[in-house]
């Protein structure tokens, strides 16, 4: 039988199309065993399981008086002259005495093969099944032939598994759900009684006392008119700040570099305010810029509140924001071969620098005075050192926090 290519559906030898589906068979591409039911490749001659034809050219319920076809043997070409054996001929055929023919393979004696090397065959070759047996069931008989070896005598056919269901998983999931969310939770097993340690209350007087000492510490300075300030010494890194700030003259320019975020602000709002009051104080325009882009927004915050401090102090004549210069290394080389290029408008009013009181006369970092950078970050300060001091020759001042100021020693 064939198979449909379409639906599967098993067909006789010479169905030309599906009797299930109507689909024509001429595309067929599988055989079914006859025998053992077995699938095989359309151009198999032979079933791959039990040997039985496949092209219905042998009937496996022949009987003696039937005629049963049989294909002559052909050996290899490739053989070799000493491993091919010439098959024997066969005699031919008594007369029909009964007016009836009979199958060749049964009239026909077949002479039994010269006796194999007794290395291979162990079994007596008189032993040899009978032909038509052969050709029924070519599996009847090795056990005379071969060593009666269980494991070589079995069915070519593996052992069907039993099928193993998946668990439901879901239906675990939902059992633990449920037994989550039904379960008692026993918060006292997991708590623990921490009780407060005895420690005996200040006293009202102690408290009355410790008061009086903090409220003369505070005064102390107003009483002694301020002599302890000569115990208090600053550090050479402030003294030189103070000494860079003055000698800057009035009138002059500063460029002042926020290069901090709002993490930072709580320690470097303070020395941004101060040292901006003292510029501001003799009529140093701030020209405020960044490399940060949060730090945009810290340059307006605190000049908005130096402008609320100095009566009179206004945006473009006093002060002005460039904004944001990105790039890291090279957007601070661009800064200082020319201020202009990078900024060609300002940040807060969109004007052309020239036509900004504050930018007269400053066209390139070495048209200011000072450059002053205020920063939480080491390596910003790094690339402030290498891209515009050291290529423009400008002092810069650095307001950092305690955290890198020891990584920024080496370039003080």
């Amino acid at each position: 039988m064939i198979l449909c290519p379409s639906c599967s559906q098993r067909n006789p030898e010479d169905a030309k199309t599906c009797q299930a589906c109507g689909e024509s068979m001429a595309a067929f591409v599988y055989r079914v065993c006859p025998s053992c039911d077995a699938t095989n490749a359309a151009e198999s001659a032979f079933c791959h399981r039990c040997l039985t034809p496949l092209d219905g050219s042998v009937a496996l319920d022949a009987e003696p008086g039937d005629d049963v076809p049989v294909t002559p043997y052909t050996p290899p070409t490739a053989m070799p002259p000493s491993v091919a054996r010439p098959r024997p001929k066969a005699a031919p055929p008594p007369p029909d005495t009964a007016g009836k023919g009979m199958a060749p393979i049964l009239t026909t004696p077949v002479q039994p093969p010269p006796s194999p090397p007794t290395s291979l065959v162990t079994a007596d070759t008189a032993a040899m099944p009978d032909p038509l047996t052969l050709v029924r069931d070519p599996l009847t008989g090795l056990e005379q032939l071969l060593p009666g070896d269980e494991r070589v005598l079995a069915a070519q056919r593996a052992p069907i598994k039993p099928v193993q269901h998946e668990p439901d998983r879901s239906q675990e999931e939902a059992d633990l759900f449920h037994r989550v969310a039904t379960e008692p939770v026993r918060l006292g097993t997991m708590g623990r009684v921490v009780e407060p340690a005895d420690v005996p209350p200040l006293p009202r007087w102690g408290r009355m006392a410790l008061y009086l000492l903090v409220l003369l510490a505070a005064l102390a300075p107003w009483f002694s008119g301020n002599r302890a300030a000569s115990l208090v010494t600053p550090r050479p890194s402030v003294v030189a700040l103070a000494d860079d700030l003055a000698a800057v003259p009035q009138g002059g320019a500063a460029l002042v570099a926020f290069d901090y975020g709002p993490g930072a602000a709580g320690e470097l709002d303070p020395l941004a305010m101060a040292t901006l009051q003292g510029l501001a104080a003799r009529g140093v325009r701030i020209v405020a810029l960044s490399s940060d882009p949060a730090g945009v927004g810290q340059a307006q915050h605190v000049l908005a509140a130096l402008a609320a401090a100095l009566p009179g102090y206004e945006y473009g004549r006093d002060y002005v924001v460039l904004g944001y210069a990105p790039g890291q290394d090279a957007g601070l080389r661009a800064v200082g071969e020319s201020l202009t290029s990078t900024f060609p408008a300002d940040y807060v009013q969109t004007a052309a620098l020239s036509t900004l009181p504050a930018m007269d006369g400053i066209q390139t970092v070495g048209d200011v005075d000072r450059v002053i950078v205020l920063t939480d970050d080491g390596q910003t300060l790094r690339r402030w050192v290498e891209q515009v001091q050291g290529r423009t020759g400008v002092r810069i001042d650095a307001l950092v926090t305690a955290a890198v100021e020891p990584l920024l020693a080496p370039y003080r």
